[in-house]
């Protein structure tokens, strides 16, 4: 009996795929780096459907004479405010942003938020409302 020659077919499903070592990178733990990778999609993946599933609810739309004033009295009073943007994304309002007012210009109104500071106009707020929430700690003079 003769033996067979088996010979591999290349097709063009195969030349999509994109192999880090044909590629010039050189790890001995390859099977470890691909775990961080599917590990980090996996996180990514949780994240972006939680904030999918995050529906908020629309509030009231107040008038720009409501809002100007909460606006106004958070900022002498430099109390924190909860704003509702007026658009949707992917078919939902977007979470309330948390922050204190800093300052006007014209028709510009400047929060600062726990992680940015943000620019937005007045007439694209939908709701205003004061944090009223109280704290669940005591404060001292390091907090």
């Amino acid at each position: 009996m003769e033996k067979e020659r088996i010979e591999k077919v290349y097709t063009k499903e195969e030349d999509i795929w994109i192999i880090p070592r044909h590629m010039g990178y050189k790890d001995r733990k390859m099977a470890k780096w691909q775990g961080f990778i599917l590990s980090d999609h996996a996180d990514m993946v949780l994240e972006t459907e939680q904030k999918r599933k995050k529906d908020v609810v629309p509030k009231e739309k107040q008038s720009l004479e409501t809002v100007s004033s909460l606006l106004k009295e958070a900022y002498l009073t430099k109390q924190k405010i909860l704003v509702q943007m007026d658009f949707i994304e992917n078919g939902l309002y977007p979470e309330d942003l948390t922050g204190f007012v800093v300052g006007t210009r014209g028709k510009h109104i400047y929060l600062q938020t726990k992680t940015e500071f943000m620019v937005t106009e007045l007439a694209c707020i939908r709701h205003v409302q004061l944090d009223t929430r109280k704290k669940w700690f005591k404060e001292d003079k390091y907090s």
